[in-house]
């Protein structure tokens, strides 16, 4: 080597010792930048510890749970889709031929049940409600008929056994005057004053005889006419009783009459308005334009709400005419279809399997969150189209986070247990790939250790470990992201 490559390895070697110099020096160089105090310092690292001071112990608020095994059951994952429940899914159409004076709701909007959705007049409805109210006013005036007659038949077997007493007629007077009796009152009375007045004559002809002021074929002929009198008395209470009890019979049987128009007309109507509608009187303002029986309302069929709303104002519909979609979507259906790739390790669970749980996850929803949901279905056939058996279960919706259309995915017991050790999902980190946990120091207090897993199963719930923790190691399940920036030195997660 010759005198200018030692020249040259001399400078190099010089530069290199005023650097390294340098950076020793920086420190006490610089201004107001003094040396840092280990006690200050947030943290201690290393490439897989964590320990944290006191301060910063408190201002994370670490929680650790012990790493435990459970029985966990295989199951497999079909996808679905959430549905509106069958029974509680109302399509609300025009019953008759009709003009919408007033929609009173908007989608969306949430009602009880019965509360009106939108009123409508028709002169169908109309004719139909003024025959219910004729059909009541027939039974109204059958029914009163009918206890004038029960009155009639009543005080008139009264009046007949008192006369068989054979009171005076003031004695009659003072009793029935105030009682119902009808046109009999003009008929069975004056037979019975004829009586009394023959009697009466009788007994002054015989008074007569004892007296010899009269022959005694006069008195015989007024005892004739007394007894005349009271024959025609009871012919006449006899007609009177038979005619209160036919009239009674008559009033009976048109009560029945009246009471059945009375169904049928008020069938009719509810027929011609349907299920969900229900007849309005419209109030004082109805009234005054005449068209009180023509107007009926629309009804929420149950406390639901209004998915969907096709109609507005003043619009004349026709029959049959879809007005609003109404639902509750507080339990939604979801349906799936089990294909024959499923159907060996999933049949033993699902058949009878009414009311059995299952998990279901929304991937929309972007967590891992699970759903708990209810078998309420299971096919008894292969679907021809799909070639597979449908499934369809029930999922509480009662925050309304689910919504119809959205897609699933149901988590169906396998029936195979195994023992798995599990970790709650927080727990677990990854980075460049590699999943990790921290665990606590045993000894060290405020220390944690970054320990590789290898991970098994994953749910809401929990996680597997198939490697790289024991069972008892207490892994941070709170604060593990604080940790892991702490370690890295790194503000994002993966």
């Amino acid at each position: 080597m010759n005198s200018r490559s030692f020249g040259i390895a001399g400078s190099i070697l010089g530069l290199v010792s005023v650097a390294v110099a340098a950076v020793v020096a920086l420190p006490r160089l610089w201004p107001g930048k003094p040396d840092a105090d280990p006690q200050s310092q947030a943290a201690s690292k290393s490439a897989t510890t964590v320990v944290l001071t006191e301060a910063k112990a408190a201002s994370l608020k670490i929680r650790c749970e012990p790493a435990v095994e459970r029985e966990i059951e295989e199951s497999r994952i079909v996808p679905g889709k959430l549905e509106y429940r069958r029974v509680r899914r109302v399509e609300l159409k025009a019953p008759v031929d009709a003009v919408v004076q007033e929609v009173k709701v908007k989608p969306g909007a949430e009602v009880a049940a019965g509360t009106p959705l939108a009123i409508l007049t028709s002169p169908g409805v109309g004719l139909a409600r003024a025959e219910v109210e004729r059909s009541e006013s027939d039974l109204r005036i059958a029914n009163r008929t009918q206890e004038w007659n029960d009155a009639i038949t009543r005080n008139l077997s009264e009046l007949q056994t008192f006369l068989r007493e054979k009171p005076t007629f003031e004695e009659v007077e003072l009793k029935f005057n105030n009682k119902l009796l009808g046109d009999h009152r003009k008929n069975v009375l004056p037979a019975y004053s004829r009586f009394v007045l023959a009697t009466k004559v009788w007994e002054t002809q015989k008074k007569a005889v004892r007296d010899g002021s009269t022959t005694e074929q006069s008195a015989r002929r007024a005892e004739t006419e007394r007894d005349v009198a009271w024959e025609s008395f009871l012919a006449e209470s006899e007609q009177a009783e038979y005619e209160a009890w036919q009239a009674r019979e008559k009033a009976l049987q048109a009560r029945v009459l009246a009471r059945r128009n009375v169904d049928v007309s008020r069938k009719k109507l509810e027929t011609l308005l349907g299920e969900y509608s229900k007849p309005d009187d419209g109030g004082d303002d109805a009234a005054h334009e005449g068209t009180e029986l023509t107007r009926f309302f629309l009804a929420a069929p149950f406390a639901g709400t209004v998915e969907q709303r096709l109609t507005s104002d003043t619009q004349r519909v026709e029959a049959g005419t879809l007005l609003f979609v109404f639902a509750n979507t507080d339990v939604l259906e979801v349906s799936a279809m089990i294909r024959d790739r499923d159907w060996p390790t999933v049949a033993a669970y699902l058949r009878d399997g009414l009311g059995k749980p299952l998990k279901v996850s929304v991937p929309i929803l972007g967590d891992d969150r699970e759903f708990e949901a209810t078998i309420d279905y299971v096919g008894r056939f292969v679907d021809d189209v799909n070639m597979a058996v449908p499934l369809v279960a029930l999922v509480d919706n009662a925050h309304h986070e689910l919504l119809p259309g959205m897609f699933a995915r149901i988590r169906i017991p396998a029936g195979q247990v195994t023992r798995e050790l599990v970790i709650p999902p927080a727990a677990l980190r990854t980075n460049d790939g590699q999943d990790f946990v921290f665990v606590a120091d045993e000894r060290e207090a405020r220390t944690y250790h970054r320990l590789d897993v290898t991970v098994g199963k994953r749910t809401g719930e929990w996680v597997t470990i198939a490697s790289g923790l024991a069972a008892g190691q207490k892994v941070v399940v709170e604060g593990a992201f604080a940790l892991k920036n702490e370690l890295l030195l790194e503000p994002d997660e993966e």
